[in-house]
């Protein structure tokens, strides 16, 4: 439609839409900080979203010590069979059937070193007070969002958590009465560590 106002697409470029209403970009923008403010700081929403985050980050933290823990005694093994056989060749017992072993050793030595290299680096466990901190930090964004000297930054952070805003005008919206269902979706990149899913406002 335009920058600063949103319209039904198909009614203005291809006119198979009888919804003809618009709404203005900062009204939706209002409406999405409203909700921000409303939806997703609510002692009840931030506390389950809090406590979901919390149990599903340090369950993964586990599950990645373990591996890692599993790992190095595997690795540990594989060092010392394959100082054993070194032993062995040089107290003259060599076999033929010693270097594809010691090459399947190598192998599976390089294939865990590598692992572990490339592991994740583990993330700090998070305390459950992070619930009062999420809270803050909303608060502070849409605060910020007021002040000329930071607006731009915040409206970056609050992008950050909004990946798309869909409205869906009712029947009676056609018909003049000006309403409209509206929904907000937190990023999908970022969905996998944050427990928000969509909210109306």
């Amino acid at each position: 439609m335009s920058r600063d106002r949103y319209g039904c697409r198909n009614h203005f470029r291809r006119g198979s839409c009888e919804n003809s209403r618009t709404v203005s970009r900062s009204r939706i923008e209002q409406r999405v900080l409203a909700g921000l403010r409303d939806k997703l700081v609510s002692p009840e929403s931030v506390a389950r979203a809090a406590l979901a985050f919390y149990e599903t980050l340090n369950r993964e933290n586990r599950d990645r010590r373990a591996q890692a823990d599993a790992d190095r005694q595997t690795l540990a093994k594989v060092e010392r069979a394959i100082q054993s056989i070194v032993k062995a060749i040089e107290d003259g017992m060599y076999q033929p059937v010693m270097k594809a072993r010691m090459d399947e050793l190598h192998a599976q030595k390089a294939e865990i070193e590598a692992r572990l290299r490339e592991a994740l680096a583990d993330i700090p466990d998070i305390n459950p007070n992070i619930a009062e901190l999420y809270r803050k930090e909303i608060c502070r964004i849409t605060e910020l969002l007021d002040d000329p000297d930071f607006c731009l930054e915040a409206a970056q952070d609050v992008r950050a958590l909004i990946g798309e805003v869909i409205l869906t005008p009712v029947r009676e919206a056609w018909r003049g009465h000006g309403r409209s269902e509206r929904c907000a979706h937190g990023d999908p990149r970022i969905r996998g560590r944050t427990p928000f899913g969509p909210f109306s406002f």
